[in-house]
């Protein structure tokens, strides 16, 4: 099926396909974006299919000061000060870690580092390992971290109107937070309270949007078939599952088909991961046309295995 994307598909996309449409589109196996990059390790390539998703859990914080003109600072009562400790409280805040099995694999592959790798996969060790990584500069750790944990990114932030001498009484952020399949509004707002606690000030919290982490099964038929046909195009390739950070279609298939095998899956031959970093949704988002046909033709052959 071809759709309208993610970003505006609810009125014309998967979604209303899968809600008004059932039957054109109910399926055992579905191949959909968000996988298929890979990052080179030695002459090996490493290459990750997402077997699901991770929920989001976006939110509003507000902060309440006192309003008044610009001469006479307000100090602790200046909600645009206590919305600036708040985004930097939440976006510095660590989050308790879980690494899944899942996450656990495919950290195994990416560092080869033995003892390196253990400290990553150790919930007790992980974040400091990671800090220490970013820290040196190390890539690496910008593909594990998301993969944790709940995450905090403020994305918006907004205070008063245009007049610069004039102090707002409100001030707010939003929140792009994203769960693991199994964690909860609840333990979101736990640690929400717990990135804020001392910091001061009135503030509240309002959610703007949330949905559940989704997955399929990591092994099976369509898993196999994707080994034997990217073994076959790409000789010195490993393929690993991993959960996306990001969204895709694929979860409106888990919901209205629960025993759909739904991967992310469209593998890249001419740039890596490190390559094509920081692209999405960024100004100079773009692939190498040389992968097009390269992809068309993983598609075919991947079908005709999957029909063997």
């Amino acid at each position: 099926a071809a759709t309208a994307d993610e970003e505006r598909g609810d009125h014309c996309g998967a979604r209303w396909l899968v809600a008004e449409h059932p039957d054109l589109v109910r399926c055992d196996y579905l191949i959909n974006e968000g996988g298929g990059s890979y990052v080179r390790i030695g002459r090996r390539r490493l290459y990750t299919y997402t077997v699901g998703e991770k929920g989001y859990a976006q939110f509003r914080v507000r902060a309440k000061g006192r309003g008044g003109h610009g001469s006479v600072p307000l100090h602790k009562h200046n909600a645009v000060t206590t919305m600036a400790r708040a985004i930097v409280a939440l976006a510095e805040h660590r989050p308790p870690v879980h690494v899944t099995d899942t996450a656990a694999a495919y950290i195994e592959y990416l560092v080869p580092n033995r003892e390196l790798a253990a400290l990553l996969t150790d919930d007790a060790s992980s974040r400091e390992t990671i800090a220490a990584m970013h820290a040196a500069g190390d890539e690496r750790a910008y593909l594990i971290e998301p993969l944790l944990g709940i995450t905090f990114s403020p994305t918006i932030a907004h205070a008063g109107g245009e007049a610069p001498n004039v102090i707002p009484s409100h001030a707010e952020a939003i929140i792009d937070c994203r769960t693991l399949p199994g964690h909860t509004e609840h333990e979101v707002e736990t640690e929400v309270r717990r990135a804020l606690a001392g910091l001061g000030g009135t503030w509240d919290l309002e959610w703007v949007d949330v949905m559940a982490g989704n997955e399929s099964p990591a092994d099976g038929p369509l898993a196999a078939a994707l080994r034997h046909v990217l073994a076959a195009m790409v000789p010195r390739a490993d393929l690993v599952p991993t959960h996306l950070c990001g969204f895709t279609d694929s979860r409106w298939f888990r919901a209205a088909f629960p025993e759909v095998t739904a991967y992310g899956f469209c593998p890249f031959d001419a740039e890596d991961a490190v390559a094509m970093g920081g692209r999405e949704h960024a100004r100079d988002e773009r692939i190498a046309v040389s992968d097009v046909p390269f992809q068309a033709l993983f598609m075919e052959r991947l079908v005709t295995e999957v029909l063997r």
